[in-house]
C-alpha cells in the first residue's frame, strides 16, 4: 500500500572554503554601515506609511458620510481635544526611559500612566456627556448643534483612546527587562 519515491539529490559543491567565504560575506553584510542603517529606517518607513493608509481610510470613511462637510468639522473638533488632553501622556512615554530600572519600576510608572489616562479618559466622556461639552463646543467655540451633536458622538468614541495610547506607549518605551 505504501509507495515510496526515490529523490536524487543533487550532489553539493561546496567545499569549506567557499562556504568560509560565504560566510565571512555574511559578516561583512551584516556589519556593513547601510546595513544597521536600514534595520534602523525599514520599520520607522513601515510606521509611517501604516499611519498614512490609516488617515487615507478615515478620510475615505468621512467622505463617503451623508454630511461630509458636518462629518469633517465634528470629527476634527473632537481630535483636538483628545490630542490637547493627550498632549501630556505623550511625555510620559519618555520619562519612563530614565525612570524605570527594573520590574517594580516599571509597574509604578503603568499604574500612574494609566490612572493618568483613565482621568483624561473619563474628562472627555464628561465632556461629551454633560453641559461642560455643549458650553464649550456649541457656545466657546460657536458651531451648530447638528455639528455639536456629531462631535459629542466622536468624543465618546474617541475616549478610549488616551487608555490605548498610554498602555501601548508605556508598554513600548519601558518593558526592556
Amino acid at each position: 500500500d505504501c509507495v515510496i519515491t526515490h529523490v536524487q539529490s543533487r550532489p553539493c559543491h561546496c567545499t569549506p572554503q567557499s562556504e568560509l567565504r560565504n560566510m565571512r560575506r555574511l559578516t561583512r553584510l551584516l556589519s556593513n554601515d547601510y546595513f544597521i542603517l536600514a534595520r534602523f529606517l525599514v520599520p520607522l518607513a513601515f510606521t509611517t506609511v501604516v499611519v498614512d493608509v490609516g488617515e487615507q481610510f478615515l478620510n475615505r470613511s468621512i467622505s463617503r458620510t451623508a454630511n461630509v462637510v458636518e462629518t469633517l468639522a465634528a470629527f476634527g473638533l473632537a481630535y483636538v481635544f483628545v490630542k490637547f488632553f493627550v498632549g501630556v501622556l505623550g511625555e510620559l512615554k519618555h520619562a519612563g526611559l530614565v525612570l524605570v530600572h527594573d520590574r517594580s519600576g516599571f509597574h509604578r510608572i503603568l499604574v500612574f500612566v494609566v490612572s493618568l489616562a483613565a482621568s483624561v479618559s473619563l474628562l472627555l466622556i464628561i465632556i461629551a456627556k454633560t453641559q461642560l461639552g455643549v458650553w464649550l463646543i456649541e457656545d466657546l467655540h460657536g458651531v451648530s448643534s447638528s455639528v455639536s451633536t456629531l462631535t459629542h458622538t466622536a468624543l465618546t468614541f474617541l475616549s478610549l483612546y488616551p487608555l490605548i495610547d498610554a498602555v501601548v506607549g508605556t508598554w513600548y518605551h519601558c518593558h526592556w527587562f
